[in-house]
């Protein structure tokens, strides 16, 4: 039987880095928190107005405003920073998507002159697909992330290949 590959050529965009920082931090305990304060903070602005002082209205608006409004901002502005300081996410990374892991290769190169690194599947943290992007977490921080208009063409393949390699409560396909 001949081993079954997914060869891709990704480009990220900071639109990919942006949607992998908004789904790593409101998919997290900090990050269901930080909606939860913030709607609360602005719920109690509303009906508390007028029976406490400006100031405590406006501290609860500005509460409102940070969790809300500024922290995505602040991930937008994080991912963009990200992606201007790292060489490697600027220029196309190669995956081979097969049944040993992820081997990731770059043009560029990095620290010890090695460009490429194999993620074995024994190693993946999780495996998470949404509805923009394929994410494969070498940790609970870090993954892969595989933008779905690269892998639109070659999803079943690669479907089998995950299903075959990462355990079931590690995966969200």
């Amino acid at each position: 039987m001949s081993q079954e590959q997914v060869n891709l050529d990704v480009l990220l965009e900071e639109k990919d880095m942006f949607d992998f920082n908004f789904y790593h931090t409101y998919h997290s305990k900090n990050g269901w928190f930080a909606i939860i304060f913030g709607v609360a903070a602005v719920v109690a602005a509303v009906v508390t107005y007028g029976s406490v002082t400006r100031a405590y209205t406006t501290i609860y608006v500005l509460i409102g405003f940070m969790m809300l409004i500024y922290e995505p901002y602040a991930i937008y502005a994080n991912s963009k920073r990200q992606m201007k300081l790292s060489e490697v996410l600027q220029n196309t990374l190669h995956y081979a998507i097969n049944s040993e892991g992820v081997m990731v290769t770059t043009d560029v190169e990095v620290e010890g002159g090695e460009n490429s690194v194999l993620l074995p599947w024994k190693q993946v943290y999780k495996v998470v697909h949404t509805k923009k992007d394929l994410f494969i977490f070498s940790n609970r921080t870090n993954a892969y992330i595989i933008p779905n208009r690269y892998t639109d063409e070659n999803w079943k393949v690669l479907e089998k290949i995950i299903v075959r390699n990462v355990d079931d409560f590690r995966r969200k396909l």
